[in-house]
């Protein structure tokens, strides 16, 4: 019981570090987004989260923040694999969805750290429509155990995942996708924290 803890500990920290590791790649991007090559620094509204891995900036510089942006996506790869072992562990009722949890969403996390290399497209589309399949019995999974303001916070967050992929896949809308890719990543990351609180509480209450 006391391992167990211990990683969720980790999941909290990592989660925690990436937030903290984002911030400081965003400190060092030199500049340049898709409507303005020039610009200097990080441009929350316009710039995404991939031009902090890319290997040069837009404004052609090279990109001293892709060490510590590559740092922050294996970091939180890793604290979302070990959420999605303890939520199936915890909180699933079947053993096939546990199984579906753990294992597709540990392919999901390991497709997503490869959003570096230049199979990005390809990567994005892979790991939306697997990582749906995972979101989907996480929050079955959270109705079945009468979580309910965790489910419908959860339905919120899918519906958002979905419209941001929309947005990217048709282009409709698509000078918003910056600012929305944000807004949505920490949306889903506050709502992991406290699902991730509720397994803590069955770790706690098992000891």
């Amino acid at each position: 019981m006391k391992k167990n803890l211990i990683w969720n500990n980790i999941s909290f920290a990592g989660i925690f570090c990436f937030f903290l590791l984002f911030y400081i790649a965003a400190q060092l991007y030199p500049g340049g987004t898709h409507l303005n090559p020039y610009s200097e620094g990080f441009d929350w509204i316009n710039n995404y989260w991939c031009h902090l891995l890319n290997e040069s900036a837009k404004n052609g510089k090279i990109n001293i923040a892709r060490p510590v942006a590559l740092s922050a996506t294996g970091l939180i790869c890793i604290s979302l694999i070990i959420f999605q072992i303890q939520f199936a562990l915890k909180l699933c009722t079947s053993q096939l969805r546990k199984n579906v949890i753990i294992f597709i969403g540990a392919f999901t996390m390991i497709c997503t750290s490869l959003l570096c290399t230049p199979l990005h497209d390809i990567i994005t589309i892979i790991s939306s429509f697997s990582g749906l399949v995972v979101l989907i019995l996480v929050l079955f999974e959270l109705h079945l155990n009468e979580y309910t303001k965790l489910f419908y916070w959860g339905v919120f967050a899918t519906l958002l995942l979905i419209f941001i992929n929309i947005i990217y896949n048709t282009e409709f809308l698509i000078l918003h996708l910056p600012w929305l890719q944000k807004v949505s990543l920490v949306f889903i990351l506050f709502w992991i924290i406290f699902v991730n609180l509720e397994i803590r509480k069955k770790l706690l209450s098992n000891k």
